[in-house]
């Protein structure tokens, strides 16, 4: 993941802390290690990089890279979904309100935002073939 926020080591210490498998096995015989696969998964969902843009940086099929990323994702939440909970406490419907309304002020150009992955607010899709059929603008 080069110019990312994981290093070699970062992505070794996450493969032994989720306990991920030594391979991943997708789909329609597909196989990767678990370290590349993690990374796969990394790029796409903490860098919101598009399918196409990975398939540059690792030279495989967007079906490949997808059916990797997906795999991990499912292992990973099979593997540690007693771990998330909704917080009753924080997130009540008159607080989510309260959130959204906040960011807005700041500046969010919708007002149903009420919190963000990381702190980070960036695009999350670009124009890509089809993409009208799927999203509104």
């Amino acid at each position: 993941l080069t110019n990312k926020r994981f290093t070699c080591s970062k992505v070794e210490a996450l493969v032994v802390a989720l306990q991920l498998p030594d391979t991943i096995h997708a789909d329609n015989h597909i196989v990767e290690d678990s370290r590349t696969a993690l990374c796969m998964l990394l790029g796409q969902l903490g860098y919101l990089d598009r399918l196409s843009d990975l398939t540059l940086k690792f030279g495989w099929p967007v079906e490949r890279v997808s059916c990797i990323s997906s795999m991990v994702q499912e292992i990973i939440h099979s593997r540690w979904k007693h771990l998330l909970i909704w917080d009753a406490i924080w997130l009540t419907p008159e607080k989510l309100v309260q959130y959204a309304h906040t960011i807005k002020i700041k500046g969010a150009p919708i007002g149903i935002v009420w919190g963000f992955i990381d702190g980070t607010i960036r695009a999350i899709a670009c124009q890509t073939r089809w993409q009208r059929t799927y999203y509104n603008r």
